[in-house]
């Protein structure tokens, strides 16, 4: 294969399975061209819940705590058997 698309998550399991793989761009896994938003499902009418959430969610990116989660349960081991 000359070339192949997969989610950025992917990029350590691969190239831990694949040393001689290529990834485009290099930092893909920080940095994914097309990421995944991801949501929580919250009551219309509980505005101070979404309220509170939206807090906590930009203080565990703000410390990088989201970050460390990311790299922590995307080890090769945990994705590729």
């Amino acid at each position: 294969v000359d070339a192949a698309q997969f989610d950025a998550v992917l990029t350590q399991a691969y190239l831990e399975r694949f040393p001689g793989l290529k990834v485009v761009p290099e930092d893909a896994f920080e940095k994914p061209l097309f990421p995944t938003p991801i949501g929580l499902a919250v009551r219309k009418d509980d505005q101070l819940f979404r309220e509170f959430l939206t807090e906590v969610v930009k203080e565990l990116e703000a410390k990088g705590q989201i970050q460390e989660w990311r790299e922590q349960w995307s080890k090769p081991e945990l994705l590729l058997n």
